[in-house]
């Protein structure tokens, strides 16, 4: 793969991540008011269904999961885990190729999980990716914001 094709990758891959972090974040901020919850991670104590529907004629889909959730509307299709202190905003590869397969038409180059797998690896090499809690039992990705993305103003 030369550079050019590289940095064209890596524009589309943070594009993507915004966008599941855009995603994850609006669901969370959905389940937040219409399950009234004052933070949905802690869906258990506020004794919120694990599955349900809920919002403007029950429009909005969710399932509880382990550390985190999925929701399904019309215009969303996301699941994530929750990070350290009920952050929404971190991902990994596993999260990436699902959101990469749902949204298929928007993100076709990742729907080969090999290319996403290289792409991953190389933005963990550039140091534009970390897991800064790892010591608080979250092994999610972050985007690095010290960094600069790559060539990501073109667009």
């Amino acid at each position: 793969m030369d550079e050019g094709e590289l940095s064209s990758l890596l524009k589309k891959f943070f594009e993507m991540v915004r966008d599941f972090q855009n995603q994850a974040a609006t669901a969370n901020d959905l389940l937040r008011t219409y399950l009234h919850l004052e933070n949905p991670m802690y869906w258990r104590q506020g004794k919120v269904l694990q599955t349900g529907k809920c919002g403007p004629n029950n429009s909005i889909r969710y399932f509880y999961h382990g550390s985190g959730c999925r929701v399904e509307t019309k215009h969303l299709l996301i699941d994530w885990d929750y990070g350290f202190d009920g952050r929404t905003d971190g991902f990994d590869l596993w999260r990436l190729r699902c959101f990469a397969k749902n949204w298929a038409n928007k993100y076709p180059e990742f729907s080969d999980n090999d290319l996403l797998k290289i792409v991953f690896q190389e933005v963990q090499n550039k140091r534009l990716v970390h897991q800064p809690f790892l010591s608080k039992q979250d092994d999610l990705f972050y985007l690095d914001e010290t960094q600069a993305e790559p060539d990501l103003k073109d667009k």
